[in-house]
């Protein structure tokens, strides 16, 4: 097998979220080349890219991809020979061990997707997914999208805060519950820019792009589903009675004077809209910070409810306008109708 040593690249980071690093399984830090595809699978999500190759097999991925990336020559080889494969780039040659196939832990379903990724879709799981970062460890962590009537909600929680976006209900999606994983979430949301479609049943998910790569994940169990309707139901208020706001001027600054006087610490802010203007204090390590921050004409006072800056900081770049409650601090989606993001009050 011959080929340019950047186009071999470009297939192998693609693949390289779905191999596993180190391990006591040593076929889950492999990827399995065939002739004309080349398949990852970590135990939790899979990915498989369109791949020329005269040799089928199992290479290990560290190593393949440490040495291609650490070359500056034009083209690679890489021939088998029995139990090894002999990669040659410039001066370069090096040796590496080949797995028969039959130690391949996972072979990828053939399904039928019909549920369309449109940029809608992508837009509103980007949305969600802000509450997600570092977080995919934890039990349960995931994106649910919850299919009923005519629409499709996404929601997302860290515990803490509540992320939602709603959309219109793909013909082909029945109505029930899905929770896709972080990810094959965040894979799904770097391979299906340029289109795809999704297939969705109990146990799994998998999607197809237009470059005919694909990705399958299975579904999060939730032991006990979380009442996400219920929870948006109580904390939001009536929009007529409590519209949101442009978000001001200086607010992403003003959350990141409170960390600096936090001093390390988790830096709770009061927040309170007086005349036309939303007011933060806080009392940290460092001592004192009074913000004032003009609004919009027309924002009608609010009494003050104590929130963490991190949190909101974190979330801020997702959001236009906002508003909030003695219970909870709503932002709204710049780029997703019905888009919300929830952080629950301290």
């Amino acid at each position: 097998m011959k080929t340019e040593r950047e186009a071999l690249l470009v297939k192998l980071r693609m693949l390289k979220p779905a191999i596993a690093t180190g391990g006591p399984i040593p076929i889950l830090q492999c990827l399995w080349v065939a002739k004309d595809r080349s398949t990852a699978y970590n135990d939790i999500i899979a990915i498989q890219v369109p791949l020329e190759a005269d040799f089928v097999g199992g290479l290990v991925g560290s190593p393949l991809l440490g040495l291609l990336e650490s070359s500056a020559s034009e083209g690679v080889t890489l021939i088998a020979n029995g139990a090894a494969v002999a990669l040659t780039a410039g001066g370069t040659k090096a040796k590496l061990p080949l797995l028969p196939t039959e130690r391949c832990p996972f072979t990828l379903p053939v399904v039928k997707p019909e549920v369309p990724i449109t940029a809608e879709l992508l837009a509103a799981l980007d949305f969600v997914m802000v509450v997600l970062q570092g977080v995919s460890s934890f039990t349960g962590a995931g994106v649910a999208l919850v299919a009923e009537s005519d629409t499709l909600t996404l929601y997302a929680t860290d515990n803490t805060t509540l992320a939602w976006a709603m959309l219109r209900k793909p013909d082909k999606v029945a109505e029930q519950r899905f929770i896709l994983s972080v990810p094959f979430c965040e894979q799904l949301l770097a391979l299906g820019k340029e289109g795809g479609a999704l297939f969705l049943d109990e146990q799994k998910a998998v999607a197809t792009f237009a470059d005919g790569s694909r990705l399958y994940g299975r579904l999060v169990e939730q032991k006990e589903p979380v009442d996400y309707a219920g929870v948006v139901k109580r904390f939001v208020p009536d929009p007529e009675k409590n519209p949101p706001v442009p978000l001001p001027e200086g607010l992403a600054a003003a959350l990141d004077r409170a960390a600096i006087v936090a001093g390390g610490q988790p830096a709770t802010i009061q927040c309170r809209i007086e005349k036309a203007a939303l007011l933060l204090d806080h009392t940290g390590a460092f001592g004192e910070l009074h913000e004032r921050l003009a609004l919009v004409k027309g924002a009608g006072d609010l009494a003050a409810a104590n929130f963490d800056a991190g949190m909101l900081r974190h979330v801020l770049p997702k959001a236009t306008d906002f508003l909030f409650t003695e219970e909870a601090f709503f932002l709204l989606g710049a780029d997703v109708d019905g888009g919300y993001i929830c952080a629950a009050v301290r």
